[in-house]
This record gives C-alpha cells, sequence and structure tokens, in this order.
C-alpha cells in the first residue's frame, strides 16, 4: 500500500476518535441525571427480579438547577449568610406510583433552621412541605396526587422543623400516607416517571462559617404494589450544605453628590434713552473780557507758590508801570520849569 495512503488511514482514525470521545453518541436525551444510581436484584418486591435501578431515596441540596427539583440531583451546594432556601427528599427507582413516605432528615442547628409553620390538617403545605396540596413540583403539576394526609388524625404528628429534643441537633420530620380507598384519590407521582419530589424543606442560615452535613435519620418509602425502600436497606443519601464566610464588613464611603446652585435670573433693564445734549458753540473771547461783560480770566501759568516755575510777568509789568510813572514825572516837572 502507498505511503501516503497509510499516512491518510491513521490520520482519519485518529480524529474518529476524537469525535467519538467529544459526541458520545448513544448517551438518552431526557434520563434524569442522579446524584446516586443503584442496581440490585431485591427479593422483597413483587415486581419481576431482573436488573433494574433499586428504590432509594436522595436530597437534591440544588433545586434551582437542571429542569427543577430531583432532576438533576446535587449532593451538596453553597449558601451565603442568612440565605433561605430549599432542599428536595426525592425518590429514585420508582416502578409504581408512592402510596406513603417517611422522612427524617438530621441537621446542624448552629448553621441552619427549619422554621415551623401553623399545623392545620392535612398539613399538606407545613414544612417540611409535601409535594401535594397548594404547592407541587414540577410547580403547576399534581405531585403527589389527591387524597393526602400528613396530619394523620388525632394524636398523629405533623410535620415538625425540629422533633428531636437535644439541643444543637434538629431533625425535621413528615410523614403523609394516601387514602386508598377514597374515590377521591388519584395517585401521581411514580405513574410514568421513576424519579420525583416526595417533600421540600425550607431551611434559613445560620452561623457562619461551617459545613453541615445533612442526612437520613431515618426514612422509608411505600409503593402500590406493596415494594418499599427502607434507608436501613436499600440506603438513603444525603448531602452537604457549605455555609459561606460572610462579606467582610467595610464602612461605606458615600461621596456627596453637588447640588447644582441656582443662579439668579437677571431681569433685564429697559434701555433708557440717553439725553441728547445740543452743544453751544464756544464764545471767541476779545482782548476786554468775553462775550456778555464777562471777563475771560487767562489761564494760570507758571508754579505753584511752594516753588514752582518763576514768571517774569509781573515784576516786568511793575518795572514798566513804574518807568511810566517816572517818565510822566519828569516831563511834568520840565514842562513847568520852563513855564517859569
Amino acid at each position: 500500500m502507498p505511503r501516503w495512503l497509510l499516512t491518510l488511514s491513521a490520520l482519519s482514525a485518529l480524529i474518529g476518535a476524537v469525535l467519538l470521545a467529544v459526541v458520545q453518541p448513544g448517551d438518552p436525551g431526557g434520563r434524569k441525571a442522579l446524584a446516586h444510581v443503584i442496581t440490585a436484584t431485591p427479593d422483597y418486591t413483587s415486581t419481576p427480579s431482573n436488573e433494574r435501578p433499586l428504590l432509594h431515596m436522595e436530597l437534591d441540596m440544588n433545586v434551582a438547577n437542571g429542569s427543577g427539583p430531583c432532576d438533576r440531583v446535587d449532593d451538596q451546594a453553597t449558601h451565603g449568610y442568612n440565605d433561605t432556601y430549599q432542599v428536595a427528599v426525592c425518590v429514585t427507582g420508582l416502578t409504581h406510583p408512592v402510596a406513603e413516605f417517611y422522612v427524617a432528615i438530621e441537621y446542624d442547628q448552629t448553621l441552619n433552621l427549619v422554621p415551623e409553620r401553623p399545623n392545620v390538617a392535612p398539613a399538606l403545605d407545613d414544612n417540611p412541605d409535601a409535594n401535594a396540596g397548594t404547592t407541587t413540583w414540577p410547580p403547576g403539576s399534581n405531585g403527589l396526587g389527591l387524597g393526602w394526609d400528613c396530619y394523620l388524625g388525632e394524636g398523629a404528628d405533623p410535620p415538625m422543623g425540629d422533633a428531636e429534643p437535644d439541643p444543637g441537633v434538629g431533625v425535621a420530620y413528615i410523614q403523609c400516607h394516601s387514602s386508598y380507598f377514597e374515590e377521591e384519590h388519584t395517585f401521581e407521582l411514580g405513574d410514568g416517571e421513576t424519579a420525583g419530589v416526595l417533600a421540600m424543606i425550607n431551611f434559613e442560615a445560620q452561623g457562619m462559617p461551617g459545613t453541615d452535613t445533612l442526612s437520613f435519620d431515618s426514612g422509608d418509602v411505600w409503593l402500590l404494589d406493596e415494594n418499599y425502600a427502607d434507608c436501613s436497606e436499600n440506603g438513603c443519601f444525603g448531602g452537604t450544605d457549605n455555609k459561606a464566610p460572610p462579606t467582610p464588613w467595610r464602612r461605606k464611603i458615600i461621596t456627596p453628590t453637588a447640588t447644582a446652585t441656582l443662579r439668579p435670573t437677571l431681569t433685564p433693564t429697559p434701555e433708557q434713552p440717553s439725553p441728547t445734549v445740543e452743544s453751544s458753540p464756544t464764545p471767541t473771547p476779545t482782548m476786554f473780557g468775553g462775550p456778555g461783560g464777562i471777563r475771560v480770566k487767562p489761564p494760570q501759568t507758571g508754579g505753584d507758590p511752594a516753588g514752582g516755575d518763576f514768571s517774569w510777568a509781573l515784576p516786568a509789568a511793575v518795572l514798566a508801570a513804574a518807568a511810566g510813572v517816572g517818565a510822566f514825572a519828569g516831563g511834568f516837572k520840565l514842562a513847568r520849569g520852563s513855564r517859569g
């Protein structure tokens, strides 16, 4: 075989292997993603003893992801300071509808609280909350069906957020059964599906930080075909609740927002017409005075009395006057002498 053909065949095989690893053909769509898949051949069931998923219960710690509670099942989740959250009690391996169940979930009261609700028969919407009544999962579905009772008559215990008297240890408890022979009863959960929600537990986070390991203190579930699951035999799987530490407190610095100052609006003043000044002709002064007999004062010349420029006008006038007077007197005296 030519070398180039061998090289092409090897390259094609490598590409095919990579595609198979990525695509993974043959994975059935719509299958519920379960946290635990147990196969066994139980000898206490009326169904054929072939290999099948074993009926068991488990906790879904994150009911918000996947397509809803118990689809997919997460055995751990992280919650923050003062969070309120839900944990679903799931049943897996259904072959017939659920007829009755009992569940007790243990938790750490220093990290979690299951708030109590008023006990009102048939207590379908208590805490823990059965998948029946006004709240069902998926929302709007029939849940477990009709004809369910979680109060169980006089003297029975309704659902409780904490059924354990010891401090520090909490046990969330719920027990519900169906009225088998009541005409209004319908069996829904397990009539067409292999897994679903039995009940929902509402939690409130308490201490921080820490890790709370939720576990089945006890529990069992019965189906209409008398197949049942007991946590002590079949195995029931709890979950881990991780409490994230609170965010360190930091003083919030508030930057003041500048307030715009309104500037006063100036009202424009109407413009006043400027007075018309009629200019008078400047009078032309004469030698002896201005017009109308008003003497025109000549501008001052020279310096100030304190020692400015010296003016010779006044002494010259005085000397001229004295010379004139002297000349006049001399002439007058000569005239008289000639006459005498």
